[in-house]
Formats: structure tokens, sequence, C-alpha cells
């Protein structure tokens, strides 16, 4: 009897034993998978800070490129680059800060949507910019195109102001009767008006030769032209240029017309202007009593 109480007590030791040992292990199983849990939890947090931090210095680097690799060209854009600087040397003290305080991945990423804002504040600055200089220098290239198109009239209205240009001077106008070419100044007796006068480099004549005389009431007086004498003279005539000073052409052309009035003539000033083609070279003028 007291040899089977012993074996129950043995039995009941080794029961309590190995049950303990159970126990035991569960706790160690258990506190292993913790332990393995929390492993990989840091394992994946050091590697989304690590990633995050590489992304946060890739996005540091950009916007430094960026900033060192635009021209400053005027006092706007001058003024985007200093302020993305500035924006960018706090954000770098506030980084340099998180790390001294092993920041979070939600401070990182808030950081680096910082940096990134940045970046994109300033490329579309930048844009702006670009293409209001687009717009200037398009607006320039016309103002150039203008200017010299200006620049060839003036040319050209320099060139014909200082070329040579036929003049008619030297006028001479007399009113003849019908009967022997006796000169009048009556009005009711006129019957021809002969004009002549001198024509400065007739080689310049850009048409014909022709006359309009005009009535004292500023009307156009219809008539017959004759050209009665056309001869080129080789003789130096001292004349008047444009440009002030004096010029002495190596010849000069005499004219001499006849104009028959298609009406008779009035009391009062007549002008007679003549013409070669669409230039005006002169004019001169007579007088009519009643």
């Amino acid at each position: 009897m007291i040899a089977e109480n012993k074996i129950k007590a043995v039995a009941a030791g080794v029961t309590v034993t190995l049950f303990a040992s159970l126990i035991g292990t569960g706790i160690l199983y258990r506190d292993n998978s913790l332990l393995k849990e929390d492993f990989m939890a840091e394992k994946v947090r050091t590697e989304s800070l690590t990633a995050e931090r590489s992304s946060l210095k890739k996005e540091l680097d950009a916007l430094r490129t960026d900033l060192s690799t635009y021209t400053i060209k005027n006092g706007e854009l001058d003024l985007a680059i200093r302020n993305a600087q500035q924006q960018l040397s706090e954000r770098e003290a506030r980084i340099a800060q998180l790390s001294k305080e092993n920041a979070s991945i939600a401070q990182l990423k808030k950081e680096n949507a910082a940096i990134r804002k940045i970046r994109q504040d300033l490329v579309s600055q930048l844009e702006g910019m670009r293409s209001s200089n687009s717009q200037l220098q398009a607006e320039i290239a016309e103002l150039n195109r203008t200017i010299a198109a200006l620049r060839r009239e003036n040319d050209n209205l320099y060139a014909k102001a200082h070329a040579k240009t036929s003049m008619a001077y030297n006028f001479r106008t007399e009113v003849v009767k019908k009967r022997k070419d006796k000169l009048t100044v009556r009005a009711k007796r006129a019957h021809l008006v002969k004009i002549s006068f001198d024509m400065s480099n007739p080689s310049e004549l850009s048409g014909e030769l022709y006359v309009k005389v005009r009535s004292p009431k500023s009307q156009d007086v219809a008539g017959d032209l004759v050209i009665l004498e056309n001869s080129v003279l080789q003789q130096d005539v001292l004349t008047a240029s444009i440009d002030g000073g004096w010029s002495a052409p190596t010849d000069y052309r005499r004219v001499s017309l006849s104009f028959d009035p298609a009406d008779k003539l009035e009391q009062g000033v007549y002008h007679i202007m003549v013409y070669s083609g669409n230039n005006y070279l002169g004019s001169s003028q007579f007088s009519l009593a009643k």
C-alpha cells in the first residue's frame, strides 16, 4: 500500500513537472513569436524610413539641381529663385532636426510633400515667365521687322531726296490776240497762251510733259496744248538743289508750249502747273483784265 502511494506521488510529480514544462515551452514559443513580430515590424518601419529618406533626398537633389541650372534673367525670376532657396533652407533645417529626433514616416512624408510642392511652384512660375518671355520676344521681333521696313522706306526717301530731280524754272507766259500774235492783257481778246520755261536734268523726266491751266475760280481750263519747242542745250546753268546747295547740270531743256483754251477766258489770275508724268515740276501764273 505504501509502495502504491509512492508510485502515485512520483507520477503526480512527473505530471506536474511535465505540465509546467509544457506551460513554459508555450510561454517561450509565444514570446519568441512576439519577438519575431516586433522584429518584422521594426524591419518594415526601418525599410520604410530608409525609402522615405531616399525619396526625400531625391526631391532635395532635384530641387537643388533646378535652382542651380536656372539662369537669372530678370528681377521677377531672381525673386522666385531666392524665395525657393529660402524655403529649401528652412526645410533642410527641419529635416536635420527630425533626423536627430528619429522622426516617423508620417513626418518625413510631410517634409517630402512640402519640398515637392516648393519645386512644383517654382517650375510653374518659371513656365509662366517663359511663356511671357516668348510673347515678349515675338513682339520684339515684330518691332524689329517694322523698324527694318521703316529704315528701308527712309533710305528710299533719302535716295529720292538726294537724287537729281527735274525742275521747271525761268518761266515766261504771254497771252496773245488772234491776229499777228500781239500781246494782250484783256480777257475778251485773249486767244492763245504761250508758255516757255527751262528744264533741269531733262534725262530724269519720268513721263510726257504737259501743263494744267487753272481758272480764277480754281477750275481746270480745257484746251489744246501744242509743243512748239523742246530742245536740249549743252550749257551750264546754276540751279538751287533740294539739299540747300547749288548744282550745275551739264545740260538743260528749253520748252515752249502753246495753249489754246476751248472757252473764252475771264478776268482774274490764272495758274499754270507743269508736270512730267505724275511728277510736278513747277508753276507760273498770268493775270487778265476785263
